[in-house]
């Protein structure tokens, strides 16, 4: 397919799979398309899913250049799927459904989603405060005492299955509500043995068997932590927006839409 003169390809450009265009689509039908840029406008060799400085870092010559182009390959893009979607009855579904929720999604990320950037930072350090107050009831408690004394550590690490699992099933001597498959590589070494799990179901259908604080403490620290990382990104966020409101993507093509993590 002719795509103008251009002399950037994109697979000098793009390493990976990068949630742009289809790598097959791009290789099959469009050929040579748009440029990327760095921080600096100087061209990348290498395009990141996930990268601090945007395209609108760029020197504004560049820019427009840029622009010109994808919009003409945009067009050149479509005159060889505009027959494909006819072919497969999907064309309508293009023009009336899909183009049109474009621009509405694309409204919503312009105007962002406002948030009180006291009141955020506020609940951060509420859950910080929790989460400290959890910790030190667990790193004291009597089943924690005992295991640092078995098993010689200076701390107890809750986020560790290996030591949740000494606490639990050896130095509390409980029994295991919930296991885990072997992974392939333990397949494939001939272990076949289901090792007990200490996940957060697994947690919760401990303590409904065995009325047990520090498992409780343990649940509800992760919980708070989880809380904390989501509330506390939200938080930069908002400080950091030069107009005090979040703005997130949106896809129609992706089950991940709206996440800032």
């Amino acid at each position: 397919t002719d795509m103008g003169n251009y002399k950037d390809e994109v697979g000098d450009y793009i390493s990976g799979k990068i949630k742009i265009l289809r790598d097959e689509m791009v290789a099959k039908e469009v050929g040579k398309l748009t440029k990327y840029f760095d921080s600096e406008g100087n061209k990348s060799t290498k395009v990141k899913a996930f990268r601090e400085s945007t395209i609108f870092d760029c020197p504004y010559k560049i820019l427009t250049t840029y622009s010109a182009q994808d919009a003409d390959a945009t067009f050149r893009l479509f005159k060889v799927l505009g027959p494909l979607l006819e072919k497969e009855n999907l064309l309508k579904l293009l023009v009336k459904i899909l183009v049109p929720l474009s621009y509405v999604l694309a409204e919503m990320e312009y105007v962002g989603i406002g948030g009180d950037k006291e009141y955020t930072h506020e609940q951060v350090t509420k859950l910080v405060a929790e989460q400290n107050r959890l910790m030190t009831q667990i790193q004291t408690s009597k089943e924690i005492v005992a295991y640092k004394e078995k098993y010689q550590v200076g701390e107890f690490n809750p986020n560790s299955p290996k030591q949740k699992k000494e606490l639990l099933f050896d130095v509390l001597d409980l029994t295991p509500q919930k296991f885990n498959k072997p992974t392939a590589k333990e397949r494939a070494a001939g272990k076949k043995e289901k090792k007990p799990s200490t996940d957060s179901e697994a947690l919760t259908l401990l303590l409904e068997k065995n009325k047990c604080k520090v498992i409780e403490h343990i649940l509800g620290l992760g919980k708070l932590k989880k809380a904390k990382d989501y509330l506390e990104s939200y938080d930069t966020i908002l400080r950091e927006s030069a107009d005090g409101r979040i703005h997130t993507s949106f896809f129609q093509y992706s089950t991940v839409t709206g996440r800032r993590a």
